[in-house]
């Protein structure tokens, strides 16, 4: 898989002082395997400290067996002109930042919507076609050598596997993920586990992406069997103001 996706870096305090005069920041950035690289400018107004740069990075070359979910990318700022002052136009460059991009390719949301269907087995379902945008949150479970390993990826309502199945994640390919609605769940926490179906001692890298465009990423090794990963704690009700507090679980 590969990664082809403008990237907003935010940066509010590597600049340690404002300027009487208008700025044009120029940041580049460049994947792990430097497939070239890709520049962005924005205008960093007199008097301000901070700005949203968008940079597009180039595709990334596959690696076999590698995490395939993220991509490792660098970010500095490599130039920043007072383009007001013509004379000494001042170019100041920062310390290489390293990212991780997260690449949802595939598992985008239909949100902002009041998902809607007219399917018989979705009848009875809460949430449907009640003015509430759904609230989606994506979890996506990624690991080494896909090749020889297989993992699966649960949601339950008690720690331990314990309770009910709310989401299940199955399927045997590359990738195992869901989505959960919370418009269609009670408000409480629930339990996001691993489970080995094939291998042993298998790193793996979770992530969540909610609704909201908060992401929350855990890397670890499961030597076998199942464990639980992270808390899903949701609230809002089934409202339009749902959220979700995402905890990673010490191993």
């Amino acid at each position: 898989m590969g990664t082809n996706a403008n990237v907003i870096i935010r940066s509010k305090n590597s600049i340690s002082r404002n300027f009487a005069f208008r700025a044009t920041v120029t940041v580049r950035a460049q994947n792990k395997n430097n497939d070239g690289y890709g520049l962005g400018t924005a205008v960093l107004k007199s008097g301000e400290t901070s700005v949203i740069v968008f940079v597009n990075i180039p595709e990334n070359s596959a690696e076999p067996n590698s995490f395939e979910g993220i991509d490792i990318i660098t970010a500095f700022v490599e130039g920043l002109k007072l383009t007001d002052q013509k004379d000494d136009p001042y170019v100041a460059k920062s310390n290489i930042i390293e990212l991780s991009l997260y690449d949802h390719t595939g598992w985008d949301a239909p949100y902002p919507v009041d998902f809607c269907t007219d399917n018989p087995n979705f009848a009875g379902t809460p949430g449907l076609c009640d003015d509430v945008n759904e609230p989606w949150l994506v979890y996506n479970l990624d690991w080494e050598d896909a090749s020889a390993n297989d993992l699966d990826l649960y949601v339950y309502t008690g720690v331990g596997q314990t309770g009910d199945v709310f989401e299940s994640s199955e399927s045997g390919s590359r990738f195992e993920g869901d989505f959960f609605n919370g418009n269609w769940f009670t408000d409480g926490v629930y339990y996001l586990g691993v489970n080995v179906y094939e291998g042993i001692d298998v790193s793996y890298r979770i992530t969540t992406y909610d609704h909201e465009g908060n992401v929350t990423m855990k890397e670890s090794q499961i030597t076998g069997g199942y464990v639980d990963v992270a808390t899903i704690t949701k609230s809002g009700s089934d409202s339009n103001q749902i959220s979700y507090d995402i905890e990673c679980l010490i191993d």
